[in-house]
This record gives structure tokens, sequence and C-alpha cells, in this order.
């Protein structure tokens, strides 16, 4: 069944067809040819010569020809209950048809076909029969012929993979992710080559017998240092690292991958140069998923394949040049080079290829984008290390505000404390002040008249100042503790107008105590304020006493306990003595 074809693509056909007489292969029909024309992007040239090399691969194929190829077809259970009718033998001498033995109805590979029924044949009921057959089994011998023709053009098989179970990406290992996919392929390649890959390398600090497994290694074959991974991440890699990027793809379809393998894949100088740091190296087979689709993407149409990748600068206009002259490089392959291991993808001619134009055309392009990039480190660590600083400075700066807030807090706090302080010792001594009043006038009674029963005491104050009084016997010894407390605003408390109160909420404390002479005896108030003067040893008779400790308005204990008037002052609103 043909379709509409413009006037260019019928000459196309018709070219190949006159080619592929002229050569004295077999002409497929005119929807085959528009196939291979198709694959091929309408060039006759290498529609022609995708059909002889795929002559010449078979006659070298070690395997089955073309009748044992037609009895595998045969052989298949979707075909073979077309096929199970016995059938007249074909005489030899009438197989060759359209001038090439064992290939019926102008198609490669057509053994075991039958033929239409010429002229000369047999009209007996055998040839009606023979018709019948023919009629009713041509669709499935065009469909078988034109199989086994797909099947023998590698390129064919590799674009329809549905249609064979060797296909790209058809095989169930092609499911697994692509870094499986790449361990498995350099696992094959070391087992088929005997070699090993210096992926793993050699790292600094590794131990004598790693060292001399590595020494081991090197009398065996070498392969090249092959990425594990998926070929985006090799890319990108290759991007980040501004490095080539070397594809190796192999197909096991083509007679050449045996030979490519053993002899190109595992020459020194070929590895020495991949194994460059210049260079990562990423390899698949098509059957694997991932291979598949880089070969569809960089349009490998043979195997051995081999391209390389690396940055350039971008094509643009000189006006989009001039606008834009700081624009990011781009990936971009450099060159393919594919075909048989003997010529184009040999060892010498990959080398050769590497060495004289892949190299010169890319190092200086390269090696400006390495310095740009090391360029932008230095930069990016020169910013780093000025963000620390200044990060540092700052947190010095953020420290000392801090600090000089919490000194000029701690000043602020000690201040108000002083003051309060100083707040409340006025006010204390303001209430102490109302007290003597108070108690000159309250706590202190009259000293006895010359004709009523008297004691004499005389006090010795800490400033040297003395005072002497005389007590009646049955006067509290509060009265005179009170007397040696307001004795310095007795003279000031009789001057007062009107009735002095004592202050609300103050208790009197006595910082000072009565010694007496001989023997020597120590009065405290808290001992003998309730008791009476005849009451208490020392003092029933009237005494000499000397005072000890501070006494409110004395001068000099004043000055003596300056240093201790925050303490003693505190101690004033403790304990205190009853009105």
């Amino acid at each position: 069944m043909s379709t509409q074809r413009s006037g260019s693509q019928q000459d196309a056909i018709a070219s190949l067809r006159s080619m592929l007489q002229g050569s004295g292969a077999g002409v497929p029909d005119d929807d085959m040819l528009a196939t291979l024309l198709e694959v091929e992007g309408w060039d006759v040239t290498r529609a022609a010569r995708l059909v002889e090399e795929d002559n010449t691969a078979e006659r070298r194929r070690s395997g089955a020809d073309d009748e044992t190829i037609a009895r595998s077809f045969a052989q298949d259970p979707q075909v073979r209950g077309s096929m199970d009718f016995e059938q007249p033998p074909i005489d030899a001498s009438r197989r060759s048809y359209n001038g090439r033995a064992g290939s019926l109805g102008g198609l490669a590979g057509g053994a075991g076909l039958r033929r239409y029924p010429g002229p000369g044949d047999n009209n007996g009921p055998s040839s009606v029969a023979q018709m019948i057959w023919t009629a009713l089994t041509l669709p499935f011998s065009v469909a078988s012929s034109l199989l086994l023709f797909l099947a023998r053009v590698p390129r064919l098989r590799s674009l329809l993979p549905s249609l064979f179970g060797n296909g790209g990406g058809s095989q169930g290992s092609s499911a697994s992710d692509p870094r499986t996919s790449a361990e498995r392929f350099v696992r094959e390649l070391e087992m088929e080559t005997g070699g090993t890959t210096s992926r793993s390398g050699s790292s600094a600090g590794q131990d004598p017998q790693a060292e001399g497994f590595d020494t081991r290694l090197s009398v065996l074959k070498r392969l090249p240092p092959f990425f594990i991974g998926s070929y985006k991440d090799a890319l990108r890699q290759a991007k980040e690292q501004i490095k080539i990027l070397a594809i190796v793809l192999v197909s096991r379809e083509h007679g050449d991958v045996d030979r490519f393998k053993q002899n190109t894949l595992t020459d020194n100088e070929l590895v020495e140069l991949l194994s460059r740091d210049d260079f990562i190296v990423w390899g698949g087979d098509v059957r694997e998923r991932e291979a598949y689709t880089v070969a569809r993407t960089l349009q490998a149409s043979t195997y051995p394949f081999i391209a390389f990748i690396a940055l350039q600068p971008p094509r643009q206009s000189s006006r989009a040049a001039a606008a834009s002259s700081g624009s990011s490089p781009r990936p971009a392959v450099l060159s393919r080079l594919e075909g048989s291991p003997s010529s184009a993808t040999s060892a010498a001619s990959i080398a050769s290829h590497i060495s004289d134009v892949l190299l010169p055309r890319t190092r200086v392009y390269m090696d400006r984008l390495r310095a740009e990039r090391r360029r932008r480190e230095m930069e990016r660590e020169l910013r780093a290390e000025q963000d620390r600083a200044y990060q540092e400075a700052s947190r010095r700066d953020a420290e000392r505000i801090a600090q000089r807030r919490e000194e000029e807090r701690r000043k602020a706090v000690e201040a108000q404390r002083r003051r309060e302080e100083q707040e409340q010792k006025e006010e204390l001594q303001r209430r102490q002040q109302i007290w003597r009043r108070w108690a000159s006038n309250n706590l202190i009674p009259q000293e006895p008249g010359a004709t009523h029963e008297a004691v004499r005491f005389s006090f010795r104050l800490p400033s040297g100042k003395t005072l002497a009084r005389r007590f009646s016997p049955l006067d509290p010894v509060e009265a005179v503790f009170a007397y040696v407390e307001s004795a310095s605003v007795a003279l000031e408390a009789s001057e007062v107008e009107g009735e002095v109160r004592k202050p609300e909420g103050y208790e009197h404390t006595y910082r000072f105590s009565l010694v007496t002479g001989y023997p020597r005896k120590r009065i405290e108030f808290g001992d003998a304020g309730a008791s009476k003067l005849r009451d208490v040893e020392g003092l029933a008779q009237g005494a000499s006493l000397i005072v000890e400790g501070h006494v409110l308005g004395d001068a000099a204990a004043a000055t003596d306990d300056e240093d201790d008037d925050d303490d003693d002052d505190g101690d004033a609103t403790h304990s205190g003595v009853a009105a």
C-alpha cells in the first residue's frame, strides 16, 4: 500500500532503486525504499550505503542463512498456523527473482516465501489449490518478509524497538535506573575484555595492600575510566568541572563490537588520553534505555559510535553578541566518530583525533573558562571572608554596645539604689530625731529633789563628753538609756512648743551598752531594760558608767561609725522599746 508522495520523494525512490539494481543487491518495494529514505532523511547515498552495509555484515555473520532465518519466523506461533498445510516444492532454478538467488519478492532475506505461479506453471487442480493457498498466505508472507528485512537493518531495529527483542531499551534490564545500567555496562565490558577500569583510581593515603593490588592491575588490560551514573549526571559534571565529555555507544547487533571492545577500548595510548583530567567518559549499550535515548539524541547512525561534547561559546548574531557579550557557554557536540574499528573508530584514529583536533580546538577556550571559574571562586572566597570579617566586627560592636548598655543600666540601678538608701537614711534620721525629742519628754522622769531618795550616775560618752544625773531607784533602766540617747537634744526639746508624738511605726533600738568601772560589768538594754534600777546589780547604788557603742547625736560616735551606718540603720526598725 503506497501513500501520496511528492515529486522529489518519487525521484529519490527511483534513484535508490537504480543504485541498488546497479550494485546487484535485492531491491525492496517502493514502500520499503520510502521507509529507508525517511530514516536517512531522504539521503539516497546514505540509504544505499545502509543496505550495502547490512548485506556485507550479513555475509560476515556466522549465524544462519536466509532460509534458516525464514524458518525461525515460520516457527513463531503467530505465523506457524498459516504454514501447516503441505505445500508443493519450489524448483530451485526458479527461486531466483530480481536477479538474486534465494531472494523472493524482491526483499533481501526473502527465502522460504512463495512466489506467484508463472506462465509455465501447471494449471491443474494442484495449481488451483496453490493459487488459493497463495492468496490465503499472501498477507503473512508479506508481513514475514517485511519483518525479516527490518530485522536485518540495525538502524531500523533501534528505531522500532517494540518489534524486536533486542531493540533499544527492550530488555528487562532497560527498566533499571541509569546508574545500574552504567554499572552493568562496565562490568560486562570488564568480563568481555579481561581488563579493568580506572574509575576507582588511586587516592592519597591508600594502604600498602591496595597499592600492591593496583600494581598487579597495571599488568592487565586497562579500560577508560567510565563514569558511573546517568548521562545527564555526566553532562552536568562535565559542565561544572569544565571537562570534555566522551560518549561511547556500542550495539550488540554489530559484528564489530567485539573487535572494538578488545582492541580499541583497551589501547594503552587511548586509555591514557581518556584518563586525563580533561575528560569524563560515559558509555553504554543501545540495548539499554538510557544509551538508546542518548543514541537518538546524538543521531547515531552506526556503531561503534563516539562523540565528544564540551562547553563552547554561544552562537549568536553580531548584534546579539554586542548586546550580550557575557552570555554563558553552552555544551556542544564537537565531533562524532562512527563506523568500523579498522578505520574511523580504531584506537589510532581516536587518539589522533583527540591529540591533533579535539584538544587544540578546546584548550584555549576551556582554559579561559577554568581561569574565570578560579577567579569567581577567589572572588567568592574573598566575599565570604569579607562577610565573615564584617559579621565578626558587627558581633564585637554589638557586644561592646551591649556591655556599655549593661554598664549604664548597672550604674543607673546603683545610683537609684543609693538614692533610695539615702532617702531611707534621711527618713530614718528624721524619725530618730523626733523619737529622741519624744523620749526626752516621755521616757525620762523628772530628776528627784534633794529630799527624795536618789542614785547618781555619771556617763562618759564615746566622744569623751561626760554627763551626770540623778535618778530614783524606782525608775526603769530604760530611763537611763533614754537619757544617754537623747541628752544632746534635751535642751532643744525643752524649747519645742507643743506636744511631740512618737513617730508612727518606728521602733527604736539602743546601739550602745553601759559598762561599770569595777568590777567591770556590761549592762545591755535587752537584758535589763524593763527592770528597776534598784534591781540591777551595778546600778542600784549609782555608778560611773562608760558608754560603749553608737549614741545618737554624739559627734565622735557618729564619725567612728560612719562606715557602718548602712548596716546599723537597717537594724533600727527591727527591735524596739514599748512606749
